[in-house]
């Protein structure tokens, strides 16, 4: 069987080193992570109380949104300030809608 010589192919080399190779991965992981952290910034300055507590994580080219809101009015809400900082992300919907749990009175006794 004849063999075939690659090492004059006209292909690009890929980096072969591990830190050439994080060197071109760790700008986006940083670029993903500042956008996160924008976003959860926007978020906890809403006076929207239940926006609040909602977190975002980047999974590659998504960004998840995870939490819990009262109502889909406020669901709607942040999203509206989520696509305002992640232009070009894809968002993952992992929100909750879930009125909160009422308190209850204790009663008294006589």
């Amino acid at each position: 069987m004849p063999s075939i010589d690659v090492s004059h192919s006209d292909a690009p080399k890929l980096p072969q080193q591990p830190a050439v190779i994080a060197q071109c991965i760790e700008p986006q992981l940083a670029a993903q992570a500042e956008v996160a952290r924008r976003v959860e910034q926007a978020l906890r300055s809403s006076p929207y109380l239940a926006l609040r507590t909602i977190t975002c994580e980047f999974d590659g080219e998504s960004l998840f949104l995870r939490g819990r809101v009262p109502t889909f009015h406020t669901k709607q809400v942040a999203f509206t300030v989520v696509e305002r900082l992640a232009l070009d992300v894809e968002l993952v919907d992992q929100l909750e809608v879930a009125a909160p749990t009422p308190v209850r009175k204790r009663r008294r006794l006589h």
